[in-house]
């Protein structure tokens, strides 16, 4: 019997205030894993790559595609997530990843990423969304989900 493995991601982001309450959140959203992120994915297999471990944010509007190597338009700094394993379909088949990101100033936030590198690296997975206007003192945590199927 052959085995078909595959990697499916999806996101969900949530708008909080000054104060930490969530004010808006968009709910899950499938999104695009990369022809790069798969080949990353195959060598961490073997033992070799770099681990994902950042997620990044930006105000492009232009989708990522299997090609993409980068968000369109990354703004802020790469945050370094908290990951954990969690169960979708059999037990530990999931790898998540949360990040949250404080503003200064006000902004639109269009796109998300996960990446193997604080700076440069990877880009394992990322996707568009409808507009979220933060304001300053407000915070997006992204919780992004990479399922193994």
């Amino acid at each position: 019997m052959k085995s078909i493995l595959g990697l499916n991601g999806r996101f969900k982001v949530s708008r909080l205030d000054k104060d930490g309450q969530v004010v808006e959140e968009r709910k899950w959203k499938n999104n695009t894993v990369t022809e790069g992120g798969k080949a990353e994915v195959a060598e961490l297999i073997l033992g070799a790559g770099t681990a994902f471990d950042s997620v990044a944010i930006g105000s492009g509007t232009t989708g990522v595609t299997a090609a993409s190597t980068q968000l369109s338009e990354e703004t802020n700094t790469r945050q370094s997530a908290t990951t954990s394993t969690e169960t979708t379909d059999s037990t530990g088949d999931t790898s998540r990843f949360i990040a949250t990101f404080t503003f200064t100033q006000a902004g639109t936030i269009k796109e998300v990423g996960v990446f193997n590198h604080a700076s440069t690296g990877d880009l394992l997975c990322g996707q568009t969304f409808s507009d979220v206007n933060v304001e300053s003192s407000d915070s997006l945590q992204i919780t992004y989900d990479v399922d193994v199927d």
